[in-house]
């Protein structure tokens, strides 16, 4: 029961993580891609 729920926690953190690296990731590349061509 322990490990099985622990298994399901960190498979759940997981999924979490890596949605907010994605979204944070993009947000990044939203802010950085405008001023890449000004500072040119």
């Amino acid at each position: 029961m322990i490990t099985s729920t622990r298994e399901i926690q960190n498979r759940n953190g997981s999924m979490t993580s890596n949605r907010f690296m994605l979204l944070s990731f993009g947000l990044l590349l939203k802010i950085v891609l405008p001023l890449i061509p000004n500072k040119q």
